[in-house]
């Protein structure tokens, strides 16, 4: 069937006429759950842009859409583009012969409306956070109109009511099945470079084709290197009570040889050479310093010692980076190539557990206070107000997984990083190097944030600036949080805790995006103290892309883990012969019951180690387990 035709049969589909029962019940006069400005940023979208259209499709259906014009308009680019060669766009005038020919032009609205969802001004870059509001919005009405089949049935005497229940619990249970979390390792997609505003933009694409490696190398330590530089001048505050600060961990995984470091180093490289800049003041300052203090006779006021600049640290312990942050109030980067020497810090010179500078560290992520106590030095205690720590870093995937103990997960340290684990690439020469401008307009754009200040009261106590959002950036916000939270609640373990922290996360990138456009001098934003719904929908993508990359990395941990666990067992049955009743794998390790064996050699069946068999034994079944691979000789 032509996708375009309408029968009477799809008509009487119209989504206004299928959810209107039960919506009417609960709340009077209200329509479905729909967005008009949504729909229409998508045929937008679909409109100008191949790769936007394709998003589109690989992820929307007709019925998606709740307005019928829609429906026919979504069709209507789906044909069209059809006939459009590889190396084209979309024409308008080929959408409205299409229109034309299956006589739909006036069901759309006509060439007026056709026109105006073009020149509509939908953002390409944010389509999928288009199509993440309009699927909500569809399941939405989709819940509803299976609620209202059960209500109706409930109302039947002739039908079951356990029937309807069943019914009912199970195509519900098909919406949320269809946005469950798959446990399987999926393929990485690279970094969404158009998310991050200009200049940011424009280095972060520069740079990773000319180092020849993936945007999400240097993307990660960029956003950490950024939110240093804020530190506690800035903070976003949703709503009262609730304030995000700029702080981002981050942790780049990778063998050796992936181009961690030189990403590492292209990243970071506008805040050393603003830290080399403030070490060669002070190293000016401290000469005139001895100098003065040299000419200064018995009696006089002695000259105070000038102090450093911090921007950037590479000591990790607690006492010497409270000493730090004490003289750099409004926070520091905390910037290691490899992050083993960080892990490898926690409690140094100390004999004690490392539960004391774990503690301090998960206080630094959300810049709250820090108490120092030291054993040396004039100054025992060391009081830290607003202690904002921003960290970076590379890591090996082996040193990953055995650094972070257990200890450390359990406590959410690991789940408060944000990762990326881009797959090699083969290296290839290149003359390409990263263009003069955008260079200094990504330099400046850092100095900008570094001239940031914190606001003081009346008292003389320093404070960061509160931003709020926007209405429109609410309305972009409050329902992204709800789907993302709704969608992480099944998760265990770490993946729960790596949810949960980026719902933190959604706001701090919000500020991080909002205050690139301030120091980017972005002409399109109309205040500096409030973010908008640009910033928001920009942070929701990045989001989403660190979301799926930190489901994607820890379901790989996750399978080594298991692959790990099985060969050791595996070894181990050959080493008894190769096969096994649960009773007898139950028997000879004394812990375990008959059905924790039981599914313990489920697990190795499930990952092609071995197969059950079924034998007769004195007239009865008897299940034993058999390995695929035959005991060593």
């Amino acid at each position: 069937m032509n996708p375009l035709t309408v029968t009477p049969e799809n008509s009487a589909m119209d989504p206004k006429a299928s959810v209107g029962h039960l919506s009417k019940i609960i709340s009077p006069g209200t329509p479905p759950p729909q967005n008009e400005e949504i729909e229409m940023s998508i045929l937008c979208c679909m409109m100008i842009d191949r790769k936007a259209y394709q998003t589109a499709i690989d992820s929307l259906e007709r019925e998606d859409f709740y307005r019928l014009h829609h429906q026919v308009l979504f069709d209507a680019i789906i044909a069209t583009w059809n006939d459009v060669a590889d190396n084209e766009e979309l024409d308008l005038v080929g959408l409205q012969t299409t229109l034309e020919k299956s006589g739909h032009m006036e069901d759309i609205g006509g060439q007026d409306y056709m026109l105006e969802i073009a020149d509509y001004g939908a953002v390409r870059s944010n389509i999928n956070t288009y199509i993440r509001n309009l699927k909500e919005a569809s399941k939405r009405r989709q819940a509803i109109q299976r609620l209202e089949f059960g209500l109706k049935d409930a109302y039947r005497p002739d039908v079951e009511i356990t029937e309807t229940i069943l019914t009912v619990r199970s195509s519900l249970n098909s919406l949320i099945s269809k946005e469950g979390v798959s446990e399987e390792p999926v393929a990485y997609q690279s970094f969404p470079v158009d998310a991050l505003p200009e200049p940011a933009r424009a280095y972060l694409q520069e740079s990773a084709e000319t180092l020849g490696c993936d945007p999400g190398y240097i993307a990660l330590p960029m956003l950490s290197a950024i939110a240093g530089a804020v530190g506690n001048s800035r903070c976003i505050q949703l709503k009262r009570g609730w304030t995000e600060p700029a702080v981002i961990w981050s942790a780049i995984i990778g063998e050796s040889g992936t181009m961690k470091s030189p990403a590492f180093n292209i990243a970071l490289k506008p805040v050393e050479q603003k830290q080399q800049k403030a070490l060669k003041q002070y190293q000016f300052d401290m000469a005139e310093y001895k100098e003065d203090l040299n000419k200064c006779e018995e009696g006089q006021t002695q000259p105070d010692r000038p102090t450093c600049q911090r921007l950037i640290v590479d000591n990790t312990t607690i006492e010497a980076l409270g000493e730090l942050l004490e003289s750099s109030p409004k926070g520091l980067l905390l910037a290691r190539d490899e992050l083993a020497g960080w892990l490898g810090s926690f409690n140094a010179y100390k004999s004690g557990k490392s539960g004391s500078d774990e503690a301090g560290w998960l206080s630094m992520f959300r810049a709250e206070r820090v108490f120092v106590d030291r054993k040396t030095g004039d100054k025992k205690l060391i009081y830290i107000p607003r202690a904002a720590v921003s960290i970076t870093g590379g890591i090996q995937p082996g040193i990953l997984q055995r650094g972070f103990t257990q200890e450390h997960r359990e406590s959410g340290l690991l789940a408060r990083f944000l990762l990326a684990m881009p797959p090699r690439k083969r290296k290839i020469w290149t003359e390409r190097e990263v263009d003069v401008g955008i260079e200094e307009a990504y330099i400046e754009m850092f100095e900008n944030l570094l001239d940031m200040q914190m606001k003081t009261d009346a008292s003389g106590e320093s404070y960061p600036l509160k931003l709020g959002l926007t209405p429109e950036a609410k309305a972009v916000m409050i329902p992204y949080l709800d789907a993302h939270n709704a969608s992480g609640v099944d998760l265990e373990g770490e993946q729960a805790a790596s949810w949960a922290k980026l719902e933190a996360y959604s706001a701090r990138l919000s500020l991080m995006v909002h205050l690139i456009r301030v120091a980017g001098r972005d002409v399109s934003l109309r205040d500096e103290q409030t973010i908008d719904h640009y910033s928001v929908e920009a942070a929701v993508t990045l989001n989403e892309w660190l979301k799926v990359e930190s489901i994607r990395i820890y379901n790989i941990f996750t399978a080594q883990a298991k692959k790990a666990t099985c060969e050791k067992l595996v070894k181990k049955i050959q080493r008894r012969g190769g096969r096994g009743t649960p009773r007898e794998w139950a028997n000879s390790r004394s812990k375990k019951t008959v059905g924790e064996a039981r599914q313990e050699l489920q697990m190795l069946v499930d990952g092609k180690y071995g197969r059950f068999e079924t034998t007769q034994t004195g007239g009865r079944d008897s299940e034993a387990f058999v390995c695929f691979c035959m005991p060593d000789s």
